[in-house]
């Protein structure tokens, strides 16, 4: 069997979406038509099977068809290479069957149980997803499903399913020690003493004369930087970080002002206008004071010590964790996997 895991790592609750995204739902981006499937497999043949569990060429092709429309919505897939994507979507395909079906014999071989809590929750996620990423509802989502509603809830129930055994079997095993602990936090210190020099280098060249919108382009990791060099736009008290409200409202009109720290990281604040509060009349209501501001943005990692960093730690190592676990699964399984190892052609 030469499948291989795919970078899935904790995602049962993102695989139940990708499984049943197909052709759900509306879309902002116009998708592309999968290339007609090539004479292949009797679609009622089996393509994949992991013990008794099956997936056919049939369902295969269909998963395929909808990991092609949906990446569709993302990337430009390039003209003369559709049947090649479908191919690649194919053996994603394949890999996740076998990924699922393993990892959920796992679950329920420990006694996994998803409880109202869980399923609450989960619920609360797919509907913030969905409307961020679809603008649909998880009703409609289920209802719209290419695999009809009584599947996508399964679906949705067995990724659930993965997600809790994931988080109180697998979690709790990876080990980190104080001397982890320890290195994460110079690690942290080292990289914030790296941006706040880097941060006032910038700022030396600001006070020199470098054009801001330029550098902020070219350096903030603020979308502003690219967007717009830098600007953010009209700023009222209460609608940001404390200190950055503090300089940007302190500061006099053009000056480049001294680095300061919030928590999304390190910040060279210009104050581009300024506009007085204004108080309601008999018309029209209280205008609060503003400042129109650009900043230049450089991240650093947020201060945490003990357990947020213990947890910061096993929850970056959890993927590697997850594919670990998954190979020893696997090996217990009698899997049939149609796809070459090197070119992922049908055998």
């Amino acid at each position: 069997m030469n499948s291989k895991t795919t970078g899935l790592g904790r995602c049962g609750f993102l695989l139940a979406i990708a499984l049943l995204a197909g052709n759900s739902g509306c879309s902002r981006t116009a998708r592309q038509s999968a290339p007609a499937a090539v004479q292949g497999p009797d679609p009622h043949a089996v393509a994949v099977r992991v013990d008794n569990h099956a997936l056919t060429w049939g369902e295969l092709n269909n998963l395929a068809t909808n990991y092609y429309i949906e990446e569709s919505r993302r990337l430009s897939i390039p003209e003369g290479r559709e049947s090649e994507a479908l191919d690649a979507f194919r053996r994603r395909a394949a890999d996740i069957f076998i990924y699922k079906t393993v990892m959920l014999d796992e679950a329920r071989g420990t006694g996994t149980v998803v409880t109202a809590g869980d399923r609450t929750n989960g619920l609360v996620r797919l509907a913030r997803i969905l409307k961020q990423q679809r603008g649909i509802t998880v009703e409609r989502f289920f209802q719209e499903s290419p695999f009809g509603a009584s599947r996508a809830r399964r679906e949705f129930e067995e990724g659930l399913e993965l997600d809790v055994f994931i988080e109180r079997t697998i979690l709790p095993t990876i080990a980190i020690g104080e001397a982890d602990i320890e290195a994460e936090a110079m690690r942290r210190a080292s990289e914030r003493r790296v941006q706040l020099q880097t941060a006032e280098a910038f700022r030396r060249r600001l006070l020199a004369g470098e054009d801001f919108a330029r550098l902020a382009a070219e350096h903030s990791q603020c979308p502003s930087g690219k967007r717009s060099g830098g600007s953010i736009g009209q700023l009222v008290r209460g609608k940001s970080y404390p200190a950055f409200e503090t300089a940007a409202f302190g500061q006099p009109v053009g000056e480049i002002g001294p680095v300061i720290e919030t928590p999304a990281g390190l910040h060279i604040i210009r104050v581009d206008a300024r506009h007085a509060a204004r108080p309601a009349t008999a018309t029209e209501p209280a205008i609060p004071e503003s400042v129109q501001a650009s900043h230049i943005l450089l991240r650093t990692p947020a201060p945490a010590t003990g357990k947020a960093l213990e947890e910061h730690l096993r929850q970056a190592r959890l993927s590697d964790a997850v594919k670990a676990w998954f190979e020893r699964a696997r090996a217990k399984h009698r899997i049939e996997y149609p796809f070459n190892a090197t070119t992922g052609e049908p055998r």
